[in-house]
């Protein structure tokens, strides 16, 4: 158990404590010499609460050996204050969405009594999560309670790990409020569809993969995830699992309400269509999603934080709309080998790169915030895209950067350049190329004037040569005011 004063509520108790304390005796000093009880002043000590509940099991447990959890409820400032001024993502109750107690550290414990019961007292008020864990037993769903007077939180179950193993050759439920341990690679084969219900916890022993040859279909919400982490017993800093894999022969799957922790990339898909909505990636080591050939999807009002690349596409045309991507080493979306992705009404924000195109590709990049980062977009290797309407913001490299061998993108227009570095937009070429105009017409190129605009711009006017030949981008006519309906 952690020093409760360890705590920053509690330390926070403990400096009022002082400071009344403080007070008192300066206050007792002072009436030694006389000055009246009218000059004495306090301040009021700050409340504080419990928190309560009672264990049940689904099998035989002794409940004096099961540990339970106080834990401060996850901090992501960022991605809430996001989620705040674009809400059409709809994450409802972010705390228990975050929440990964292989990764959390909590900062009380308490063994419950023999019948069940538990209980945290001397809590200053806040937002806290509650699990409990014991061999061979989990919490399929931990409470989150934002504390403001005594809480009782009532029954709290604590579920049987059920093992799986091997093929699935029969249409098989994972069900609602039941723990399930993935204890190898798991193959689910021919015609035997996969359901997982809403409040279930799958739990992998190792860096498995769910492979799917049929079909899977997850059916969770916002307010009752299905959650994918490392079993506990299997957990070490660093460690991953490998994800949903939708291979070949598969057919319409579906990924609702889903929250992956640990995974090195979330789902790839290789066949069939998927859909893929409400769902939190936290910390993907590759990738969040990929949509490779002969796969086809959409993935929508999803959150994608912390990892490598968020979302990808390669020889495939997706749709990726009204996702928030945070804070990704490479890029939050990344279009590739002859890929058409449909990209609208995301909010990227601090990725090494907002979006990244190469090798022929034809993506529609319309109505998107791309928010710092060091580029907006960059893209090469045959680009033909539709860049309308997105705002591009606070990029520290370059708003746009195009190193285009073979065509340039379609006429971008009606964009929001603010807070850009020098060069808004770089154009770069190859041998070979012909010189041709970029067509940049209708833009709001961070305030500058007709004049100066050059200044931020490099083209074939700044380092074309016959060796690499880059033609010129036509910016007229301006926009001196930023678009109104710009961004999502």
């Amino acid at each position: 158990m952690t020093n409760k004063l360890n705590h920053p509520g509690r330390g926070r108790l403990l400096q009022h404590s002082l400071k009344f304390s403080t007070i008192f005796l300066i206050t007792s000093t002072v009436l030694l010499f006389g000055i009246g009880c009218g000059d004495k002043t306090t301040d009021p000590v700050p409340e504080v609460f419990s928190i309560s509940g009672t264990l049940s099991a689904d099998g035989p447990l002794d409940f004096t050996t099961v540990t339970v959890n106080l834990y401060d409820a996850p901090e992501d400032a960022q991605m809430k204050s996001l989620l705040s001024s674009y809400p059409f993502i709809g994450l409802v109750d972010a705390d228990l969405m975050l929440f990964n107690p292989n990764s959390a550290v909590p900062f009380e414990s308490v063994t419950p009594s023999a019948s069940g019961e538990f209980q945290f007292t001397n809590l200053y008020q806040g937002d806290y999560i509650v699990d409990a864990a014991a061999a061979g037993f989990c919490c399929p769903q931990p409470e989150s309670i934002s504390l403001g007077g005594n809480e009782n939180i009532g029954q709290m179950s604590l579920v049987t790990e059920t093992e799986i193993i091997g093929n699935i050759t029969t249409p098989t439920t994972f069900q609602s409020g039941h723990v399930y341990r993935i204890a190898s690679d798991i193959n689910v084969i021919d015609v035997a569809p996969l359901t997982i219900q809403e409040g279930a916890l799958i739990l992998v022993e190792g860096d498995y993969a769910i492979r799917i040859f049929s079909d899977i279909q997850v059916q969770g919400s916002t307010t009752n995830p299905v959650r994918f982490r490392l079993h506990p017993d299997f957990y070490q800093p660093g460690a991953d699992w490998e994800g949903i894999q939708i291979e070949a022969g598969a057919g319409d799957c579906s990924c609702t309400g889903m929250v992956m922790h640990g995974i090195s990339t979330g789902v790839e898909t290789k066949s069939g269509n998927t859909q893929i909505s409400e769902c939190l990636f936290d910390a993907p080591e590759a990738e969040a999603i990929i949509f490779s050939s002969l796969s086809s999807g959409t993935v929508e009002f999803c959150i994608i934080r912390d990892g490598d690349d968020g979302l990808v596409a390669t020889h495939t045309s997706p749709e990726f709309a009204n996702n928030l991507i945070l804070r990704m080493s490479g890029a939050g979306i990344n279009v590739q080998d002859s890929s058409q992705a449909n990209i609208h009404n995301n909010v990227i924000a601090d990725c090494g790169v907002g979006i990244r195109s190469s090798w022929f590709t034809a993506p529609q990049i319309r109505y998107n915030l791309i928010s710092g980062g060091d580029r907006a977009i960059s893209a090469e290797r045959g680009f033909d895209a539709q860049i309308e309407y997105n705002e591009l913001r606070g990029q520290t490299g370059e708003g746009i950067y195009f190193s285009i061998g073979y065509n340039y993108p379609a006429p971008f227009r009606y964009n929001n350049f603010i807070d850009q570095p020098q060069h808004i937009l770089f154009v770069n070429g190859s041998a070979g190329q012909q010189p041709d105009t970029v067509y940049a017409p209708y833009n709001y190129w961070d305030g500058e004037s007709e004049e100066d605009i050059p200044l931020r711009i490099i083209d074939g006017f700044d380092h074309g040569t016959l060796q690499n030949p880059i033609g010129p981008v036509d910016f007229l006519p301006i926009l001196e005011t930023p678009v109104s309906n710009a961004g999502p």
